[in-house]
């Protein structure tokens, strides 16, 4: 028994011994306090809803040839994903028919002499509004008596082709409707130019001014350029007749 006894005391002992030896200290680091990431920046605010622009256009005069004219405008919206509406609506003037009020762009008939006023209304899905309004002077034929020519031009090409004339209200009173004409030297049959905000495809020659109105300049401005343009020049010359 004693023999057996003392044989557990010198297993204990070596246990003992062998996990005083496998044990390590850790080194102590930091100040014993668990520290966590900051919590992430919160997603930022949504951008404010802003209104939409209407944009009706440049104010221009127009001939009455056949009693309609086009309106043209244009719609954007800052915030994306927005969806638009508009609508067109004459705020001053003689009787006219809009013929497709909710269009961005529409014909107007029925047109009379006088100086009309339209409005267009741009309207978003949150219900914010943008408005801009276009003055059109409507003249009859017979009222234009008056013209100056312009002879021996020719179209500078190519990329579309034009032609300009400087200084125009040196030789044409400014804050007034006028009609264009256009002819070959070749030929005797004048050409109707239009204003450019009546495009179309059937139109051959439009016409503008370096600041893209026909009335309400400055009558001292002197320098202003008149253009027209044709994606059909040729190297004849051309007499322009501007009447007012």
């Amino acid at each position: 028994m004693k023999k057996i006894h003392f044989i557990k005391i010198i297993i204990l002992v070596v246990i003992i011994f062998v996990s005083a030896s496998c044990t390590k200290e850790l080194p102590v680091t930091g100040t014993g306090i668990i520290s966590y990431p900051p919590p992430p920046n919160p997603p930022p605010n949504p951008p404010p809803n802003r209104p939409p622009v209407a944009n009706a256009g440049v104010d221009f005069s127009i001939v009455l040839l056949n009693n309609d004219m086009i309106l043209r405008g244009q719609a954007t919206d800052p915030v994306m994903g927005n969806t638009l509406s508009s609508s067109w609506t004459k705020i001053a003037g003689p009787a006219c028919t809009i013929v497709s009020p909710q269009s961005l762009t529409t014909t107007v008939s029925n047109l009379l002499e006088g100086e009309y006023q339209f409005e267009l209304l741009v309207i978003n899905n949150q219900g914010l509004t943008g408005r801009d309004t276009v003055t059109v002077r409507a003249v009859n034929v017979g009222s234009l008596t008056n013209f100056v020519n312009f002879f021996n031009l020719r179209w500078t090409c190519p990329m579309g082709c034009t032609i300009e004339i400087d200084n125009i209200f040196s030789q044409i009173p400014p804050n007034r409707p006028i009609r264009v004409l256009i002819k070959s030297i070749n030929q005797a049959v004048w050409h109707e130019v239009i204003h450019f905000s009546q495009y179309s495809l059937s139109n051959l020659y439009y016409y503008g001014f370096n600041s893209n109105n026909i009335y309400g300049f400055n009558s001292n401005n002197s320098n202003t350029t008149f253009w027209m343009y044709t994606d059909y020049g040729d190297n004849n010359f051309f007499d322009v007749r501007i009447m007012f």
